[in-house]
């Protein structure tokens, strides 16, 4: 999960299931990301290719890519 925000409280519910919770501002939108990976995809295939995935993709959203281009 990538929130715009730190997480201020993290419920765990069972060993499946968490609730995150952060603060928002009133009539702002919420913007966040949830992923999973399947190890019998063969792309990813270990915890740490998942978080290797994950930081490059945090990493892309704070750098997007810019396009400049002239007549």
């Amino acid at each position: 999960m990538i929130l715009p925000n730190k997480v201020k409280y993290v419920f765990k519910d069972s060993p499946k299931q968490f609730l995150l919770a952060t603060t928002v501002k009133n009539n702002s939108p919420l913007t966040y990301f949830a992923g999973a990976a399947f190890n019998k995809a063969g792309k990813i295939t270990s915890f740490d290719q998942w978080q290797s995935y994950v930081k490059e993709f945090r990493n892309n959203l704070n750098q997007p890519l810019t396009i400049k281009y002239s007549k």
